[in-house]
Order: structure tokens, then sequence, then C-alpha cells
């Protein structure tokens, strides 16, 4: 798994929220961080808002207080509880949580910070009066500098997104002229000539960028007048304009206000899936401009148009390239290189370059993912030790949760490939626990992992449970249809045959395709045949048989199943039935159709067949277990003839090659009666005595 594409354009700060062509940006207010964990409920809880699980999240931070009403976190608790009711659409939730934190908490900081909130949730649901309403009482008492900038800054864009530019201009002039000192002031200014843009007002925009660039000519707001317009477009993710707008400013643009322009455009194009027009971008500021502080970066914006394409070679060149300077991207630029060389299946060049962004990165989510690639490809390589030794320290510890649930996966299935059953089954139940952590697919995948182990390890009565339960909650995906039939496996080895064919029925309804249906119908006729339900099991050989007939590919378990409903035919009797049956089967079962074919031949009363099936078993395979079986049965058959040499014989051979087999005491016995019969009476006597002295216990 890769990392997403940075945006790259540098130089403007955390106030870009001044686009104020299409209103697509909020008034910023400080993000919640992450409290202190005080106890284990507070901390829980507030994972849990972090990881976007708001409805849990809620429940979690009103169960905190409950417990803890005194807690030093609980006006947060009621803070970000509204906080998750807001990201749920809940609007009722949302108006009452915040009115009540300013009701019981009105000195506390994240108070002050609820009205703005609320004014902005005001606005965002289509309620401009209100929300103006809740910031007129913020500007006329408030609690900052910087509150009552952003108050200002929030009420002009709530005038605007009305089409009230002039009353939009009025407070974002207000902005920097009460609180020149604020955060907001320059992107104040900045939106205030935007709107002047807007309304086609060019002197008074003019004159507000210009006092943009001499009041604050170190903000990020200043620097980035060259090419403002196409620029306030990208920020706008208007693309396709912001790229009109630079090419047209291009031809006029010189020195380093060109550079960043072709580098703005090359990013823009990159937004818009353009690898062909985004390249000769970053190549032109490579040829004009090499030791400009943006070629590095567009050196990693070509080297990315690369990998975009899957030109993975031609990436990792460039990638290369890329990591061989001292810019903010060569860390990110060696991973890329290294998952481009894996990619290319240059795996040792791949594992150092992965090694050394783990010892120079400073950006601890590009070094878990690094990690993460280690693991895997060590994994891929069957370097099973290597990848859970790669892994483990993604598990352990504070390590980053981005992969957490993943790692566990993979570690299970490195510990499983090493037979550490326990600890695999360790590793799978942490990452389906992680369900914040892993993606939904890779969650499902370790609770069927988890189920495969305890079944492999032959614990069918733990897998069985777990295998249904993914089943029932999974039943559209394709380890959910798994677990249907691995779950009814396991009754099945737990001879629990009902209920194992409870969930193959299930599995079969699921309409699963090709093998996995096979497998379905097959396993459905095995739980009759184990039952002795020799007519239900043979119908359901026959549906199973019939479905494949003219299928002209391999069919998993065919050839059993032709042999199975032979067996059927046989256990009832049906003898002829199982003759043909039998003689249907494929090469690989002949050596056993033989032998039953024999049988069945024996018991239909045709000696001669049965003389020829079970002769050429004992002839073609030397090795069957059948062999001493077929011998008696030859030397019985010629007994039956009353050909009393050849049933000698075929005694004889199987005395002599198989003494200690089961069926030797019986042809012992039997080739005395041979000599009874022929006349033979001392032999007989011979015969019968090394019975009783050879095989004492043997009821012949």
């Amino acid at each position: 798994m890769t990392l997403s594409f940075p945006k790259m354009i540098p130089r403007w700060g955390r106030f870009l929220l001044f686009c104020v062509l299409v209103g697509g940006i909020a008034v910023p207010v400080h993000a919640q961080r992450e409290a202190p964990r005080a106890s284990q409920d507070w901390g829980a809880a507030v994972q849990l808002y972090e990881q976007q699980l708001y409805p849990d999240a809620a429940s979690a931070l009103a169960a905190f207080r409950d417990a803890h009403p005194t807690h030093a976190a609980a006006p947060q608790s009621l803070y970000l509880e509204a906080q998750s009711a807001l990201a749920r659409g809940d609007d009722a939730n949302t108006r009452r949580l915040l009115g009540r934190l300013q009701r019981e908490y009105p000195s506390h900081p994240r108070a002050q910070a609820a009205k703005l909130r609320l004014a902005q949730y005001y606005a965002d649901q289509g309620a401009p009066e209100r929300a103006k309403t809740q910031l007129r009482a913020i500007i006329s008492d408030p609690h900052s500098d910087e509150e009552g900038a952003r108050a200002l800054y929030l009420f002009a864009r709530t005038e605007q997104k009305q089409d009230n530019l002039d009353a939009a201009l009025v407070r974002f002039e207000q902005v920097h002229r009460r609180y020149p000192n604020a955060d907001l002031a320059p992107a104040a200014l900045y939106a205030q000539g935007a709107t002047h843009v807007q309304q086609q007002q060019y002197d008074r925009a003019t004159a507000a960028f210009e006092q943009l660039g001499n009041q604050y000519p170190n903000s990020a707001f200043a620097q980035n007048l060259g090419t403002i317009l196409g620029e306030v477009y990208y920020r706008l993710e208007r693309y396709e304009a912001a790229a009109d707008e630079i090419q047209r400013r291009l031809p006029d643009l010189t020195g380093s206000a060109r550079t960043r322009a072709l580098f703005v455009l090359g990013e823009t194009y990159n937004q818009l899936g353009k690898p062909e027009a985004a390249r000769p971008q970053y190549q032109s500021i490579l040829d004009e401009a090499p030791n400009s502080s943006y070629a590095p970066l567009a050196q990693y914006g070509l080297a990315w148009q690369y990998y975009q394409s899957e030109q993975y070679e031609r990436a990792a060149a460039a990638f290369e390239k890329a990591r061989s300077t001292d810019a903010p991207t060569a860390a990110r630029a060696t991973y890329y290189e290294a998952v481009s060389r894996a990619l290319l299946g240059e795996h040792e060049q791949a594992l150092q370059l992965y090694q050394r962004v783990l010892d120079v990165a400073d950006d601890d989510r590009l070094r878990a993912e690094a990690r993460y690639e280690v693991g895997l490809l060590r994994y891929q390589r069957e370097q099973y030790e290597a990848a859970a030794e790669a892994l483990r320290p993604l598990t352990e510890g504070n390590a980053s949760e981005d992969r957490s649930g993943d790692a566990h996966y993979w570690l299970g299935n490195a510990y499983l490939a090493t037979d550490q059953f326990d600890r695999a089954l360790e590793a799978y139940a942490q990452s389906q626990k992680l369900s914040g952590a892993g993606s939904a697919s890779v969650q499902i995948e370790a609770r069927f992992q988890k189920a495969w182990t305890l079944y492999q390890n032959g614990r069918y009565a733990e897998a069985a449970p777990d295998f249904r339960s993914l089943a029932e909650q999974h039943p559209d995906t394709d380890r959910g249809q798994d677990a249907l039939f691995w779950g009814a496996d396991a009754f099945y080895q737990q001879e629990q045959y009902d209920r194992a064919r409870t969930l193959l029925q299930q599995y079969l309804n699921t309409a699963p395709q090709g093998t996995r249906r096979a497998r379905g119908q097959y396993a459905l006729a095995w739980t009759h045949f184990k039952e002795r339900q020799f007519e239900r099991a043979a119908r359901r050989f026959r549906q199973f048989l019939s479905s494949y007939e003219a299928s002209s590919t391999a069919v998993p378990y065919r050839q059993d199943a032709q042999l199975r409903l032979a067996d059927c035919y046989f256990a009832l009797k049906r003898y002829e039935d199982a003759i043909s049956a039998y003689q249907q089967a494929g090469r690989d079962g002949t050596e056993y159709a033989l032998y039953q074919g024999g049988r069945a031949l024996y018991f239909a009363d045709r000696p001669d067949a049965a003389l020829d099936r079970l002769g050429r078993l004992v002839e073609q395979f030397p090795d069957s277990p059948w062999r001493p079986d077929a011998w008696y049965r030859i030397g019985d058959i010629h007994f039956q003839q009353q050909r009393y040499d050849e049933a000698q014989a075929a005694f004889r051979t199987l005395i002599d090659a198989y003494p200690d087999h089961s069926q030797t005491p019986r042809a012992q016995y039997a080739l005395g009666d041979t000599y009874y019969n022929a006349g033979a009476m001392e032999d007989a006597v011979t015969a019968y005595r090394t019975v009783l002295e050879t095989y004492p216990d043997s009821p012949s």
C-alpha cells in the first residue's frame, strides 16, 4: 500500500481560508488536540473520536462523564461529544451539547471555541441569520484578539455566501483594521482583494493586494501574488481554471515567478490526472532553474508522474535523483524508489532503501509504511521469521495505529507459516480488535485466518462458531462464503452432520460459482455418506456429477464423487449400478475401481468378470493396499468354481507375500478346504493345523 501524493505548493501557510470565490473554506477554529490520557476510559473515548468512530465515541464520552463527573476532562468530553454529533449530522444534539457546554462551563476555553463552532454550524446548516446573531455577540465582546478576528472573518464569509459582497468587504476590512496583528489579518486582506476581483473592481483589488504586500511582506499570501488568481483557483480545487489562468500569465513571467508558475502548473495537471501535461512543466524547471528551491520538488513531481503511470523503471531512476537532495521530499522519494524497485523485482535493493528510510526519516508515518513494506516483502519471499521481526514493532507500544491492524494480520500470517499457532491466533485477534486501524477487508481476513488457524490445528469446536459468526456478519464477501463452507466442515469433523448440512445448504444458496459450488455440493453428499444414508448420498453425488457432465475443464472432486456414488450402490446391493459406476472412474481411480468393481462382479454372480478385474489389480498395482484381499477373493472364486489348483495358488501367494495381513488366517483355512475338497486329506490336516498353531487367536 502506498501513501497519497502530497500537495507540495510551498510557502502557503495554515490560513488558506481566503479562497472566497466559491465559498469552499470554513473559518479556522483551533483543532481539538488529544487530551492527556488521565484514565483508561478517557483514553479509549478519545481514541474512538480520533478514529472517526463517532457513534461509539459519543457513547464512550457520555459514559466517561457519567462515571467521572468531576474529572478535569469532563468539559472536554462534552465538547468532543458535540463534535461527534456534528460529524454525524445530528443537528439537535449538536446544539444541545454546545449550549450545555456554554452554560455549565462558561469560563472553559472550549466554551469560547464552542461559540465560534456553533456559529460555524449554523452557517453550514444554511441558517446564516442565526450564525450572524451568534457572531455579533462574540464580536461585541471577544475573548481575545484572535477570537475577534475569527468571528469577523466568519461573519464576512457568511455574508459572502449570501452574495452580500459589499457587507462581506466591510467585515474583511474590519479584521485587518481592528486586529492587525492577528493571524487572520493577511488572509482577510487577501480575501478582500479576491472579492474585488470577483466584483471586477480591479483597481480596488490591486490596492488590497499592494497593502497586503507592504503590511505583511512575509506572509504566505504576500509571497504568492505573482500568479495569484491561478493559485486561488488551485486552492479552490478549480484546477481547469487554474491551468487556464497560469498558462495565460506564464509568457509574461520570468525568473523565480516563472519557476513557481511552472511548478504550480505541474501540480495542477497532477491533480487533474494529466501526467503527460504535468511532466513538461517539471522538466522545464529542471532545465531552466536546476539550482532553484523548486528543482528538487519538480524532480519528485516528475518521478511521481512516472510512478502513477506504472513506468516503474523510470520512476525508480527519477526518485533516486530526488532523494539525493536535501529537499523535504528526500525521505519520501527514498520510500517510493524502494516501492518502485520492489515492483520491478529488485527486492534486495528495495530492502536497502526501506532500511534507509527507517534510518533517516523523521516522519513516523513514513517510517511505519517502510517497516510494513519490509515485512510484506520478507513474507512474500517466504522469509517468515524476518517478516515477523519487521512487523512486530508496528504492533507494540506506542506504534502508529495507521498500520497496526494490517501489521497484526500479516504478523499472524508469518506466525502461522512457522507453525506458531497460538501466537498467530493472538495476532489475528488483535487485528480484529483494531477496527479503526485497518481496512474492513483486512479485519475480515484476520477473523477468517484466526478461525482457519484453529481449524488447521484440529480445534474444530472453537473454529466452527468463529466461521459461522463471520459468515453471518459478512455474507456478501468471498471470505463470508468461505467461512460458511469451512464452518460446515468444522462441524463435519466433529460428526455433527446435521449442522454441517445446514451451513452447506446456506452456502449453496449464496450461488457460488465454479470450484466453490462444486465443493459445496460434494461436501453435502459426504454428510449423508458418513451417516450411511446411501440413497440420499447417491442422489447428491449424482446431482454433483450431472452438474459438470458437459464440462471440458477439470472439476475438483469429480473422481472421488464417481467412486463414492459407486460405493453407495455397492452398499445398497445395487451391484450392476455399482459395476457401471466403477467403470466410469478415471485413470486416477483405476486401482480402487478395479478392486471394488471386482467385488461387485463377485456379488453379482459374474465370477469370470470378477477374476478379470481382480487379476488386473494384482498385476498392475503390486503395492496396492487392496492386493491381499484381491488375492483372497481370486482364490475364493476359483474355489467356488471347483478349480482347486488355481485356488491353492492364489491362497499360497497371499500367505507367502502377506504373512501378517488380516486375511492370511482365512486364506490358510481356505487352503485347507481346497485340499479337503480335492481329496488331499493329509495336506488338508496340515493346513488346518497351521491355522491353529500359527494363528491361534483367529476366528477362522
